[in-house]
């Protein structure tokens, strides 16, 4: 299976794991490893290295992050150099649902990245209050 692992600043990233797992159930070999607070790069780099040896299991991992050119951003870009890691950035709910319920579908890792950054994006909506007064929205 392909390993999953969340990393942001502060606790998203382990929230973002809870909450989809309310969605999808128990998540087997993922991992989230939060930036806390003052933590150096060189600290949160081993907390992160040691995640990534956790859930390599040869197939790979994909690491979803909160945003491009932060720290854990740029923990996971400078890793990825030496372990079979593939980076997205823009990490959100569709994004880790969708990943969570394909990855173990038999996809390769850059189709399963690309249809999890659609999810991402058609997830994200404009609703407009409907025009007749109802109580719906429209797109």
């Amino acid at each position: 299976m392909i390993g999953l692992l969340l990393v942001s600043h502060g606790n998203l990233c382990e929230y973002m794991l809870k909450s989809t797992a309310m969605i999808v159930g128990n998540i087997e070999q993922a991992c989230a490893v939060p930036l806390n607070p003052g933590e150096t790069p060189q600290n949160y780099e081993n907390r992160v290295r040691k995640a990534i040896a956790d859930l390599d299991t040869g197939e790979g991992i994909i690491a979803l992050v909160d945003v491009l050119g932060g720290t854990p951003y740029n923990t996971v870009g400078s890793l990825s150099r030496e372990c079979k890691l593939q980076i997205i950035t823009g990490m959100n709910m569709p994004m880790t649902v969708y990943f969570t319920m394909e990855r173990n579908n038999g996809h390769l890792v850059e189709k399963l990245m690309n249809s999890a950054c659609e999810a991402a994006k058609s997830g994200i909506k404009i609703l407009q209050p409907c025009k007749n007064g109802g109580n719906g929205y429209n797109e």
